[in-house]
């Protein structure tokens, strides 16, 4: 929309005042697409010597690894690598991974643990495992138009469960559904 000027003034405005937030923010990005493991570590690791980064996101798994009958094990080995590198650095990291195409032919399609199955040990190294499901995605007739599932598959280090949030698809604006 605003490559095609197909936003107005307010929206513009609002462009600009987040642009200046963010600039003034303490986020820094690599967007080397072609990294690999040894990349993604290193550069970890020079920007919390630099920046003393608190967490790391990494977007996303299986572009580090190779296509092929490897690379559910190749997989297991990137996401043992940045648990290490995250105790170690003791920062956040969270990594970013598709799913496979299995919820797409079950009745309900709300992304589960299985999911991430041939996607190496992520499940199992991961203290927390978060999907996301908009019923209004699949279902033009739901119940709940707006609505955005904040599914905690997995934690660790506490409760399991849903949360709902409201989801503006023209914005693709996420907030609190209270």
């Amino acid at each position: 929309d605003i490559g095609m000027g197909l936003i107005n003034r307010k929206q513009f405005e609002e462009l600009k005042k987040a642009k200046e937030t963010l600039k003034n923010s303490p986020v820094y990005m690599d967007t080397n697409s072609y990294a690999n493991i040894e990349y993604i570590e290193t550069t970890i690791k020079k920007y919390k010597q630099l920046f003393d980064i608190n967490i790391a996101i990494v977007d996303y798994a299986q572009l580090m690894s190779e296509r092929g009958d490897d690379q559910t094990a190749e997989l297991g080995r990137i996401s043992s690598r940045l648990k290490k590198l995250s105790k170690n650095l003791d920062i956040g990291i969270i990594l970013l991974s598709q799913l496979n195409r299995l919820n797409e032919s079950r009745t309900d399609k709300r992304p589960q643990l299985s999911d991430l199955r041939q996607s190496g040990n992520i499940e199992e190294d991961a203290d927390m495992v978060v999907a996301l499901y908009r019923d209004d995605y699949y279902n033009k007739d739901t119940k709940y138009p707006g609505v955005l599932e904040y599914l905690i598959r997995k934690n660790r280090n506490g409760p399991t469960g849903l949360i709902p949030l409201k989801f503006d698809l023209e914005t693709n604006r996420i907030t609190s559904s209270e």
